[in-house]
C-alpha cells in the first residue's frame, strides 16, 4: 500500500494535470510559448497520472470483489473465481505501486537536455 505522503503527492500531481488539461481546453488565447510549456508539463505528468488512475481503479475493483466474499450465499465456483481475481488484482496493485514510487523520485534537471558525446580513439605510433 502506498504511504499517505505518496498518496497526497499523487493526488496533487493529478490535480495539477487536470488543471493543465483544462487550461489547454479553455477558450483563453495562450501564447505559443505558454502552449508549448503547458503541453510539455502535461506530457511529463501523463504517465504518472495514468498509472495512479489505474492503481485507483484496481483498488475499487478489489473492494467490489471483497464484497462477493462477504456474501454468504455464493457458490464454490464463484468463490474460486473471485479468489483468483483478488490475487491477480493484488499483483497488479503491487506492480503499480512499485512503478509509482519510481515515478515519484526526484528527476535530474539534466534529463531533458540533449547531450552529444564524442569519443575518439587515440592511436600511438611507437
Amino acid at each position: 500500500m502506498l504511504d499517505p505522503h505518496s498518496l497526497q503527492k499523487l493526488r496533487s500531481i493529478e490535480q495539477n494535470y487536470d488543471e493543465l488539461i483544462a487550461r489547454l481546453q479553455s477558450p483563453i488565447d495562450l501564447s505559443y510559448e505558454d502552449l508549448l510549456r503547458t503541453h510539455q508539463s502535461i506530457t511529463n505528468l501523463e504517465e504518472t497520472v495514468n498509472k495512479f488512475r489505474n492503481w485507483q481503479k484496481i483498488q475499487l475493483d478489489s473492494i467490489e470483489i471483497e464484497q462477493v466474499f462477504r456474501d454468504s450465499e455464493i457458490d464454490r465456483e464463484l468463490y474460486d473465481l473471485a479468489n483468483i481475481e483478488v490475487l491477480s488484482l493484488q499483483q497488479k496493485s503491487l506492480e503499480y505501486e512499485r512503478e509509482l514510487r519510481i515515478l515519484l523520485l526526484p528527476k535530474d534537471p539534466h534529463d531533458d537536455l540533449n547531450v552529444i558525446m564524442s569519443m575518439r580513439s587515440i592511436s600511438k605510433n611507437l
